[in-house]
């Protein structure tokens, strides 16, 4: 894709080698959308597997993923666990993820979660999908074809690690802000879907800010509140109990977090919040609910 680094050297000195190899080059840098898009189209390969730049795969990553799709013959999309070599701001990102068809179809909802420079995929459904969307050049390509795939295969990731993936400050990782509005745009798609309303990009990031502690006024914090509970309640009637329990423990510290935010501003809303918290997470709910009627009690700062 325009490379100005060895990398067209290197590819066709392997091309010269082994004739499974095929160098291909774009006339300058086209993005990586466009460039998918083309390999796809140009391979006739049953399996396809995404092995993303600065990321370094495992000798045996495509082995044992191929022997995973041709022994799993439901599943589509196979991800792995990863391990991380530096980090962003001094903390690398999550390491959790799932690893089954329900509950990757669940939480993919309200973001990506699994590592696209893991996936291998079955060619057919990426053909059958229509490929990358050229409107999501900016960021988050891979989590609108995942929204897609998910209505036609099963998910499945596999519990090694078999990608390290490098992060640096001017990875794509780092610079979330700028694809955040493509996933938020994905996300309340999803969300409209399972839930069978009319969900809209920014009632998506409201319910995103709410599950990672971020502050949110009165307004939107109400909003993305009522959200959580209908997920929940129509969590409890579709989803089996361990992803119910997954989602409920991810919810609840954040919810506390948001409570203990507004207990000066918004006495009444942040009493809202403790309540849906502490259905989420009884066990915790006595020593929380202490500290923040205590809160409550107390001037404001």
């Amino acid at each position: 894709d325009g490379s100005r680094d060895d990398t067209r050297n290197t590819i066709s000195r392997y091309a010269a080698k082994d004739v499974r190899v095929k160098a291909y080059r774009n006339d300058g840098n086209k993005g990586v959308v466009y460039t998918r898009n083309k390999l796809l189209a140009l391979t006739d390969a049953p399996y396809v597997a995404v092995a993303d730049a600065d990321d370094v795969c495992r000798p045996e990553r495509f082995e044992k993923q191929l022997e995973f799709l041709e022994q799993h013959h439901k599943v589509g999309v196979v991800g792995s666990a990863v391990d991380f070599r530096g980090s962003i701001d001094g903390h690398p990102p999550s390491r959790s993820f799932y690893r089954d068809d329900a509950q990757i179809r669940f939480f993919l909802m309200f973001g990506p979660c699994i590592w696209n420079t893991t996936t291998m995929y079955r060619r057919e459904h990426l053909v059958a999908a229509g490929g990358y969307r050229d409107d999501f050049t900016s960021g988050a390509s891979d989590y609108e074809l995942w929204s897609r795939l998910a209505a036609m295969t099963e998910f499945a990731s596999m519990h090694e690690h078999f990608v390290l993936v490098n992060l640096h400050p001017t990875s794509l990782t780092a610079t979330r802000t700028k694809v955040d509005s493509n996933i938020f745009r994905v996300s309340a798609t999803m969300l409209s879907r399972y839930l069978g309303i009319d969900v809209d990009a920014n009632l998506a990031r409201d319910l995103h800010f709410l599950m990672v502690r971020g502050g949110l006024t009165k307004v939107p914090c109400l909003a993305a509140l009522e959200l959580a509970e209908l997920l929940v309640m129509t969590a409890e009637a579709r989803e089996s109990g361990e992803t119910i329990e997954i989602f409920k423990s991810k919810l609840a510290e954040p919810v506390w977090t948001q409570a203990r935010y507004h207990a000066y501003s918004e006495r009444q809303l942040s009493m809202k919040l403790a309540l849906f918290a502490a259905s989420l997470d009884r066990p915790s709910a006595p020593l929380n609910m202490i500290k923040l009627l205590a809160r409550l009690a107390s001037p404001s700062p």
